[in-house]
């Protein structure tokens, strides 16, 4: 039997689902379907004001949670529901640490106490976004609600197909539709979702382009000042050194541990060394010291004002510690001596660079701080090991008033286009760390710094 050349079963199946949803689509529009007059059903409902939302979000990072903010906001507002205030949550919110009295300040500006004097609950509070919310809510008493949720991961879709925001609002009323109540107030709990908003995302991205998100910061820090750590009259550079749960430690009997989840099984393995795709996918601190040294041997340290922010190594001693079943009392023991000086030793060239500002840790005030840097800069270097960076660009930053933004890897670089970044963020600069031409790379900054 003729096995089908790969390429002709990938045409006869991208027809076949084009052809599908095609069928799909224009079934949408048919008059007095079962869809149709569910759909109708929900208009009429949210026309009457009776469809309320709220947003159930798990705690993860804070620029995955806002993004999707972003999206079911985008959503409920097509949708004609009203908004009931719920709190967002972040996982940094239990994690915050208390600083050393050493630890709160950089230079003369003592961060933690601006953090204390103006009180902010979470970065969501410092951001702006919390009183948006607030404002945008409607106090009602959720007794008196028919409780529906929805979790729109439970829709399924193949990422392949391309199909549009409209096309999910669609499907998203006529499954609401059946549930509620045109007697009572509906709210509708939208949970947090992982997979349905790298199809969408880039559909709904015109509130960001529009500036929303910074303006809320922006109106933010006019009633509540916060410190720049840069120099004014300088070229302003941040670099963010992301470790914490993707860090790999070394340990003092000699092996390395990785904590990412992508190192796979080999997660909390003891390994004699990093190699292979380990190795690719593992940006060490002492990298960006070199590719910073290099940079500015190249152009004049003196134009610049550079700030190096990292959460450090503590969280992937706690994930260690926690997670890694297999460790002897001897050990585990040895780590926690470790973990006391790992983030002074990792830093230690930063540290004794008088140039650099050097802000390591979790604390919430140093979390403000880099937030505040990063709007406030000119440049900005980045790694794979994160994708922060990146999302706090699209969430606060456009073509025109985006920073130069430096991403270094070893592997084929990431793409950001599902988070709206398109060949219209033109100052995007990605390094290979094991084939680069710094002279190159200066050139290329010059140029943007330029215009």
């Amino acid at each position: 039997m003729k096995l089908i050349p790969y390429r002709v079963k990938k045409t006869v199946s991208t027809f076949y689902w084009k052809v599908l949803f095609l069928v799909s689509d224009l079934y949408d529009l048919i008059p007095f379907t079962k869809k149709w007059k569910r759909i109708k059903k929900f208009d009429q409902i949210a026309e009457d004001g009776k469809v309320y939302y709220t947003i159930s979000m798990e705690e993860y990072g804070f620029t995955h949670i806002l993004i999707r903010a972003n999206f079911f906001l985008s959503l409920a507002e097509k949708m004609k529901m009203k908004y009931v205030y719920t709190p967002l949550k972040t996982n940094r919110k239990t994690e915050y640490k208390i600083s050393e009295p050493e630890e709160v300040g950089v230079g003369n500006i003592d961060l933690k106490s601006r953090a204390d004097q103006y009180n902010y609950n979470d970065i969501y509070d410092f951001t702006g976004v919390d009183d948006f919310l607030k404002d945008e809510g409607h106090e009602v008493s959720s007794e008196k609600f028919n409780k529906i949720e929805l979790n729109p991961d439970e829709i399924e879709f193949s990422k392949s197909l391309g199909r549009s925001f409209d096309k999910l609002l669609t499907d998203i009323k006529s499954r609401l539709s059946v549930h509620l109540d045109p007697d009572k107030d509906n709210l509708v709990t939208i949970d947090n979702y992982t997979y349905v908003f790298r199809f969408y995302e880039t559909d709904q991205i015109q509130r960001i382009r529009d500036g929303f998100f910074r303006r809320l910061y922006d109106q933010s820090r006019e009633k509540n000042p916060w410190p720049s750590l840069f120099k004014d009259s300088k070229i302003k550079l941040l670099v963010h050194i992301r470790q914490g749960d993707t860090a790999t430690i070394q340990t003092p009997w000699g092996c390395f541990i990785p904590t990412w989840y992508r190192h796979g099984e080999q997660r909390f393995k003891e390994l004699k060394e990093l190699n292979g795709y380990h190795s690719k996918i593992v940006i060490g601190v002492k990298e960006f010291y070199s590719f910073l040294r290099k940079l500015f041997n190249q152009l004049n340290e003196d134009r610049f004002s550079p700030i190096v922010f990292s959460d450090g190594f503590d969280r992937a001693f706690d994930e260690i510690l926690n997670k890694k079943t297999d460790l002897d009392k001897k050990k585990r023991l040895a780590l926690k001596q470790c973990k006391k000086n790992y983030n002074k030793e990792q830093f230690n060239d930063f540290y004794n660079w008088q140039q650099v500002k050097t802000v390591i840790g979790e604390e919430k005030e140093k979390f403000y701080s880099m937030i505040h840097s990063f709007l406030k800069s000119d440049i900005v270097i980045t790694g794979t090991q994160q994708t922060m960076i990146p999302k706090l660009l699209s969430l606060y930053c456009n073509p025109e008033n985006m920073p130069i933004l430096i991403i270094l890897h070893k592997i084929e670089p990431h793409s950001y286009e599902y988070l709206g970044i398109d060949q219209d963020y033109k100052k995007l600069v990605y390094v290979d760390l094991n084939n680069y031409d710094i002279k190159k790379v200066a050139a290329k900054l010059e140029e943007f710094l330029e215009n």
